[in-house]
Protein backbone atom coordinates (compact mmCIF):
# COMPACT_ATOMS: atom_id res chain seq x y z
CA UNK A 1 0.00 0.00 0.00
CA UNK A 2 2.98 2.19 1.20
CA UNK A 3 5.24 1.54 -1.85
CA UNK A 4 1.77 2.32 -4.73
CA UNK A 5 0.06 4.98 -2.32
CA UNK A 6 -2.80 2.88 -2.32
CA UNK A 7 -5.78 3.51 0.46
CA UNK A 8 -7.57 0.30 2.03
CA UNK A 9 -10.45 0.82 -0.25
CA UNK A 10 -8.17 1.01 -3.17
CA UNK A 11 -6.15 -1.81 -2.37
CA UNK A 12 -9.99 -3.72 -1.69
CA UNK A 13 -10.74 -2.93 -4.89
CA UNK A 14 -7.78 -4.09 -6.28
CA UNK A 15 -7.97 -7.41 -4.63
CA UNK A 16 -11.93 -7.74 -5.30
CA UNK A 17 -12.28 -8.17 -1.33
CA UNK A 18 -14.83 -5.55 0.92
CA UNK A 19 -12.86 -2.59 2.41
CA UNK A 20 -13.29 -4.13 5.88
CA UNK A 21 -11.87 -7.46 4.88
CA UNK A 22 -8.53 -5.25 4.43
CA UNK A 23 -9.08 -2.99 7.45
CA UNK A 24 -9.28 -5.76 9.80
CA UNK A 25 -6.21 -7.90 8.05
CA UNK A 26 -3.98 -4.84 8.46
CA UNK A 27 -4.78 -4.43 11.95
CA UNK A 28 -3.81 -7.57 13.03
CA UNK A 29 -0.36 -6.90 11.82
CA UNK A 30 -0.16 -4.03 14.77
CA UNK A 31 -0.35 -6.88 17.41
CA UNK A 32 2.26 -8.72 19.63
CA UNK A 33 4.10 -11.15 17.95
CA UNK A 34 2.97 -13.75 20.41
CA UNK A 35 -0.81 -12.79 19.69
CA UNK A 36 -0.15 -13.22 15.75
CA UNK A 37 1.37 -16.47 16.22
CA UNK A 38 -1.90 -18.04 18.17
CA UNK A 39 -3.52 -16.73 14.86
CA UNK A 40 -1.38 -18.30 12.60
CA UNK A 41 -1.52 -21.16 14.59
CA UNK A 42 -5.43 -21.32 14.54
CA UNK A 43 -6.27 -20.84 18.31
CA UNK A 44 -7.45 -16.96 18.31
CA UNK A 45 -9.62 -16.63 15.30
CA UNK A 46 -8.68 -13.65 13.01
CA UNK A 47 -11.50 -11.90 14.07
CA UNK A 48 -11.33 -11.75 17.68
CA UNK A 49 -8.07 -10.89 17.39
CA UNK A 50 -8.71 -7.90 15.35
CA UNK A 51 -10.67 -6.95 18.15
CA UNK A 52 -7.98 -7.24 20.09
CA UNK A 53 -6.45 -4.91 17.97
CA UNK A 54 -8.57 -1.96 18.89
CA UNK A 55 -7.67 -2.42 22.41
CA UNK A 56 -4.38 -0.06 22.65
CA UNK A 57 -2.63 -1.78 25.43
CA UNK A 58 -0.63 -4.85 24.57
CA UNK A 59 -0.69 -5.98 27.75
CA UNK A 60 -4.15 -6.26 28.22
CA UNK A 61 -4.59 -7.52 24.76
CA UNK A 62 -2.42 -10.76 26.20
CA UNK A 63 -4.91 -10.92 28.85
CA UNK A 64 -7.98 -10.73 27.21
Amino acid sequence: MDARGLSHRELAERLNVDHATVTRALGLLNLPERIQASVDAGEIRAQTAYELSRVEDPEEQATL
